[in-house]
């Protein structure tokens, strides 16, 4: 009841902390590698942009291509982070906010319901 919706309060505002702090780490990370440049153009295609406007199929369709770059990107970003190149704690932290992910995917998919989700978090709580 009451404790529980606290709790899911509380998961989600760390989560929400740790996301900001993986995301300030990550445009440092795209100075590094100069791929910042790279991102900058992606963001400022005309794809992009028209999926920003206008938030269709059509446009997502438009957009794959970029979005499958950046999603490459941000990917390479993660698993430097897992093989502990920005050390063992950002390690440790990034394992912590995929479990959170999980449980609150998990929460979503019992409150909503959504049988398909339900099943996707509850295969990656099992793996």
């Amino acid at each position: 009841g009451k404790h529980y919706n606290y709790a899911v309060r509380v998961l989600k505002m760390v989560d929400e902390a740790l996301q900001r702090l993986k995301l300030e780490a990550f445009r440092t990370w795209l100075h590094i590698e100069e791929k910042i440049e790279k991102m900058d153009k992606l963001f400022e295609s005309e794809p992009f942009i028209n999926l920003m406007e206008k938030r269709n199929t059509e446009t997502f369709n438009n957009c794959l291509d970029a979005t499958t770059e950046l999603s490459d990107v941000l990917d390479e970003f993660d698993s430097k982070i897992k093989n502990g190149d920005f050390g063992p704690m950002a390690s440790l932290w990034l394992s912590y906010l995929d479990m959170v992910q999980i449980l609150l995917d998990f929460i979503r998919s019992n409150r909503l319901p959504d049988w398909d989700l339900h099943l996707q978090s509850s295969k990656s709580m099992l793996i």
